[in-house]
């Protein structure tokens, strides 16, 4: 009887973790990223805004944090970037292209990707250092993750160099305070 018990409550625990586990599978595991990721699964569930990657900065579609956008990306041959931080030469056969965004308050965001290949952040022509980059091959999307700190109001140029695909899925989301 005790036996069966004990059975039993493991079958009944065992079933709980199973359901417990089973939405983050769902999510393709998302794993290897290491930190909280749920802002960004929430996002690539979520229907996308089509754009058109700009050729140049001037021409670049906004984006505002919070929000998911399937950009179309021209032939890099095409496109005029500003300063790359450490990507260079660009190749003019792969697409790739132009956007903008302006944050209201200053701090660190997430730029997310549904691929892996190159993304810089310029602020007044200027590149700046991402503090963090993170991909999972494994994850279903987002792929890659690249964290900035971002000024407020300023109009920052976000570049998509060297892409191995025609359109891509990309968020950008402030980054959870981390608790002291």
């Amino acid at each position: 009887m005790k036996h069966t018990r004990i059975r039993l409550a493991l079958a009944i625990v065992t079933g709980c973790f199973g359901l417990a586990a089973a939405p983050a599978q769902a999510d393709g595991l998302c794993s290897a990223y290491m930190m909280d990721v749920s802002a960004e699964l929430q996002l690539f569930r979520e229907a996308p805004d089509p754009i058109t990657a700009g050729r140049n900065a001037e021409e670049a579609p906004r984006m505002e944090p919070g929000r998911l956008y399937i950009a179309r990306l021209p032939a890099q041959k095409d496109v005029k970037f500003g300063a790359t931080s450490a990507h260079n030469p660009v190749d003019p056969a792969k697409p790739g292209g132009v956007l903008r965004l302006s944050i209201a308050q200053a701090g660190k965001y997430r730029v997310s990707i549904d691929a892996n290949f190159w993304l810089d952040a310029l602020v007044d022509g200027t590149p700046l250092q991402s503090l963090d980059f993170r991909s999972d091959r494994e994850c279903a999307a987002p792929r890659k993750i690249v964290t900035f700190d971002l000024p407020a109001g300023g109009d920052i140029v976000v570049q998509l160099i060297d892409a191995t695909v025609t359109q891509v899925r990309v968020a950008v989301t402030s980054m959870p305070q981390e608790p002291w």
